[in-house]
């Protein structure tokens, strides 16, 4: 008989739920950088709530929010994953260059980094784990499809403004176990990307001047 896990197991102050997603995590160097990046935000746009440092990461696609969670429901959700990889992408880059916050989105809308780098390989991941959801028989994914960005914290106040670049190099990606409620997060299994990421590349060209900008080829949390 499958594990089961409840959300009433566990003692949270407010009522939480667990959340399957499959995400890209930041290395230690990757981490830090944005935690830097992130501070310069909070202290320019005067916010004190702190960032949630142990918990960055750039969700690909909430796959489901529910009371109780099953070995044999994550193992569906891995195998979805195992598809993923089978396709042989290559590793990306995200860029992350501006800071958002839409206040009236929510009551306590998040502060994202936001990159417009990776959006090709991003949204073709995402296209094919939708696409296997629908094979499957499986519920849509509970919040749509997001562009890629990484929450920083949750709280209060409009804000948009660009920021010093800071880079991940996307080189797998994870199905993660949200505890929501617990700020907790369980990595239950990473893909490797197939091929590596050639850090010599020249940049694409993006306009007739021959400017160099972000590659082309990359692709709630």
């Amino acid at each position: 008989m499958s594990k089961i896990v409840s959300a009433r197991e566990f003692r949270a102050r407010e009522p939480q739920f667990h959340r399957l997603m499959f995400a890209f995590l930041p290395s230690d160097v990757e981490r830090q950088s944005t935690v830097a990046a992130g501070r310069g935000v909070c202290e320019a746009e005067r916010i004190r709530t702190p960032i949630r440092e142990h918990l960055l990461h750039a969700t690909l696609l909430v796959l489901l929010d529910v009371d109780t969670l099953s070995e044999a429901l994550i193992d569906i959700y891995a195998a979805i994953g195992d598809t993923i990889a089978a396709r042989g992408f290559s590793e990306f880059r995200l860029v992350f260059d501006r800071a958002s916050r839409n206040a009236q989105s929510k009551s306590f809308p998040p502060l994202v980094l936001v990159s417009n780098a990776g959006r090709k390989t991003f949204k073709a991941m995402q296209d094919i784990a939708v696409a296997n959801l629908a094979k499957l028989g499986l519920p849509r994914p509970p919040h749509g499809l997001s562009k890629p960005h990484t929450t920083l914290l949750y709280g209060h106040g409009k804000v948009d403004r660009s920021i010093e670049p800071v880079i991940w190099n996307v080189e797998e990606f994870a199905l993660v176990h949200s505890l929501v409620g617990l700020s907790e997060h369980i990595v239950l299994k990473r893909w490797k990307l197939e091929r590596p990421l050639d850090l010599f590349r020249q940049p694409q060209i993006h306009s007739s001047r021959r400017r160099p900008g972000p590659r082309k080829d990359e692709g709630n949390s």
